[in-house]
């Protein structure tokens, strides 16, 4: 049956000293150890860690160990020879309510408030013709009833509770005297053994021990405790029969140890543990050897990547200023082709932006599995590389920010000039002298030329004076002139607008330059995060492992102080036994392997030796309980008799 060990503080830093005998019970999930708020008044905050431990089991023992009580406890005087017999109970068994004993609201916590005791009153019945008879009458009291009522809800629990309940108290045996030793002799009756029990209200469920050590000196006291929390681990994790133990009784309790086996046990601990600390130790020498030297060069972290995407030609797409003629179709028309042309560049551009962005995603896709370092090509930094490789990294981050913000941009609408020459190109559009008004001109100027020749004709056909002629020629002359005169108006206008488009162009073979230009940058650029991430992955792996070899180192010394630790108590027991334990001479054919990942309150080596269970006789009775050490050989469970005319 699974057993909940309960204790005290104080009682549990004994017991700590002493875990290594319920080590393996507790691996097997046979016993779980659970603290003992004595100031407690509910079973929650008296032992707020038990639900955690049963709530899986299907049932449970709870074994209580009162090693040392705390102050809780120590303040309540118990009888020598009993110490469940609390002095501040003697006159209290009529009493219903809580009792001020740490101890006795625990177990009626665990195991139920005892019923009230049925009282009766007698009365006389007189009849006619009948001798007197006489009758008993329970006593009903309402008070008492629901203050025991009140009691048990206070004292409910929502969660299982145990099937057993056992106690067991280190007892004093300084403190007997020779007449409460003598009692054993007396001519005792059954009916007056000791109602301790009663009068303190234990439950029935209750069975109580008690383990007795004497005062003789440190080293005594380390094998009496030894062998008491050997008992203790033996009465937790073995079932008993029921009749060995009854209720309402005391028992006592004791242990004998086999001393060859225990002997033999101390000394494999010992040279396990020594070996142990042997292999730890030359560990860490290795490790300091292996150290990393601050002056070691930097890892090799630079990539170097191509980004590689079609190039366009220099003249693969401008404003085409041939399409607009040397006068407007109007201003309307001008405009619309104007936006058109000016859409489709720009696009263009875009898109071969759009290329380039794409071949970076691309090429980004392909190296990011080449970015990082597996654990096994990282080492270990010293603190100047540490620095030093930071700093790079953090210098190839603002590299990067920098090239980001020169590399071409896909819209070319967020460029000012570009956009301002677009804006001259359409402002000088709509102002441009249109198909209509030029048509009216020349047509005026032919007429005007025609007109002016007739003159002349006439002149010739007639024969008359020169200066007629001369006239009419000046006349024919000046018409000309202003011809020639328009037509260089128009000359100017249509190379006024080619000048503006050409401002536009120059800023689209700018992009276009800027992009051919950039195409190192492209692969520069990638470079560049390629390293950082790959510069970033070593150094955050080299932390890790840092990190790691800290736990490890860390868990190394944790090891080697508990192990000394360990082996200061083997040889306190060892001397407190009288064995013969060698802790000096060293042993060849001893080699342990432990994880030293493991902590030690959790380590395996720090365990006495086990295999089979072992059979530890029960008193002369036959039957035995199961040891997980093969150094017990035989506990005795013995009624102790009190009785109430000595000690109540």
């Amino acid at each position: 049956m699974y057993s909940v060990i309960i204790q005290g503080q104080k009682t549990q830093e004994s017991f700590l000293r002493y875990r290594t005998i319920f080590a393996e019970p507790i691996r097997n999930r046979q016993i779980g150890i659970c603290k003992w708020i004595e100031s407690g008044t509910t079973i929650d905050t008296a032992l707020p860690e038990l639900k955690s431990l049963t709530d899986d089991k299907e049932e449970w023992r709870a074994v209580i160990v009162r090693y040392e009580d705390d102050d809780c406890m120590a303040a309540y005087e118990a009888d020598s020879a009993n110490p469940y017999d609390f002095a501040i109970n003697q006159d209290s068994s009529d009493t219903v309510g809580e009792n001020p004993v740490p101890l006795v609201r625990l177990t009626q916590m665990l195991g139920g408030v005892p019923p009230l005791e049925v009282k009766f009153r007698s009365e006389v019945i007189k009849e006619a013709h009948r001798a007197p008879r006489t009758v008993y009458v329970p006593i009903i009291d309402r008070e008492k009833e629901e203050a025991h009522r009140e009691l048990a809800r206070k004292y409910a629990y929502n969660g299982k509770k145990p099937s057993e309940l056992l106690i067991i108290t280190l007892r004093n045996r300084s403190f007997f005297d020779g007449d409460s030793i003598g009692q054993a002799w007396l001519n005792h009756k059954e009916s007056e053994s000791s109602e301790f029990w009663k009068r303190n209200h234990f439950p029935s469920i209750c069975r109580f021990m008690v383990y007795d050590v004497e005062a003789k000196g440190s080293v005594q006291k380390e094998a009496d405790d030894f062998s008491f929390w050997y008992a203790v681990m033996l009465m937790a994790s073995n079932s008993w029969d029921p009749s060995t133990m009854q209720a309402y009784r005391l028992y006592k309790l004791n242990v004998l140890l086999d001393k060859p086996a225990l002997e033999e046990a101390f000394q494999i601990l010992a040279d396990r543990l020594r070996d142990a600390k042997r292999t730890i130790e030359r560990s860490i020498k290795s490790e300091r050897e292996k150290a990393v030297s601050e002056a070691e060069k930097l890892p090799d972290y630079r990539m170097n990547i191509s980004v590689p995407f079609k190039l366009p030609k220099s003249e693969e797409r401008l404003v085409e200023k041939k399409l607009f003629h040397i006068f407007s179709d109007g201003p309307a028309s001008d405009i619309a082709l104007w936006s058109e042309q000016k859409k489709d560049t720009e696009e263009r551009v875009a898109k071969h932006v759009r290329e380039a962005e794409r071949a970076l995603n691309a090429t980004a896709e392909r190296m990011r599995g080449n970015c990082t370092f597996t654990e096994d090509e990282v080492s270990l930094l010293g603190k100047y590389q540490e620095e030093d490789l930071r700093k790079e990294i953090d210098g190839i981050y603002h590299h990067i920010m920098h090239i980001q913000s020169v590399l071409p941009e896909e819209r070319l609408s967020s460029d000012e000039g570009a956009q301002k020459a677009s804006a001259d190109v359409k402002r000088y559009l709509g102002g441009r002298v249109g198909k209509g008004p030029v048509a009216a001109v020349v047509l005026m100027a032919a007429m005007l030329l025609i007109l002016a020749s007739l003159p002349v004709i006439f002149h010739i056909l007639s024969g008359e004076s020169d200066s007629a002629a001369a006239l009419a020629f000046t006349l024919l002359g000046g018409i000309l002139l202003i011809i020639l005169f328009a037509a260089g108006m128009l000359l100017r206008q249509k190379a006024r607008l080619d000048s503006l488009i050409e401002n536009y162009n120059h800023y689209i073979r700018r992009d276009f330059s800027q992009l051919v230009g950039e195409v190192g940058t492209y692969s520069s650029y990638m470079s560049e995060i390629a390293s950082h991430i790959r510069g970033a992955s070593y150094l955050a792996l080299a932390m890790r492992k840092k990190q790691d070899q800290g736990t490890e180192r860390s868990g190394r010394y944790q090891h080697l102080k508990a192990i000394q630790i360990f082996l200061g108590k083997l040889q306190s027991w060892s001397r407190a036994y009288h064995l013969n334990v060698d802790f000096a001479s060293r042993r060849p054919n001893v080699k342990v392997n432990f994880d030293m990942s493991v902590p030690p309150q959790e380590n395996k080596l720090y365990i006495f030796e086990t295999g089979e269970s072992y059979p530890v006789a029960v008193n002369n009775s036959g039957m035995t309980m199961e040891s997980p050490y093969r150094f017990g050989r035989k506990i005795e469970i013995v009624r102790e008799e009190i009785y109430d005319d000595k000690c109540g």
